[in-house]
């Protein structure tokens, strides 16, 4: 159940950071250049986000169980 709450929440995150990609990239730099790369890169971190929630949910029943 965790897990699953944990997807639907980053999910929505990585879409909402993918819709508004041009503001989030403006966020950091003015440059085009560096705007380009940083839309290229979103795609990718937003697949890391979401393994990473995964990864971050199941730390956390580990810890909780004692192991």
């Amino acid at each position: 159940m965790c897990i699953a709450f944990g997807l639907v929440v980053m999910t929505i995150v990585v879409i909402f950071m993918n819709v508004y990609e041009d503001w989030v990239a403006t966020l950091f730099t003015d440059d085009p250049e560096d705007i380009y790369y940083i839309k290229e890169v979103l795609t990718i971190l937003g697949l890391y986000l979401i393994v990473d929630t995964v990864h971050g949910v199941q730390s956390g029943n580990v810890r909780g169980l004692g192991k």
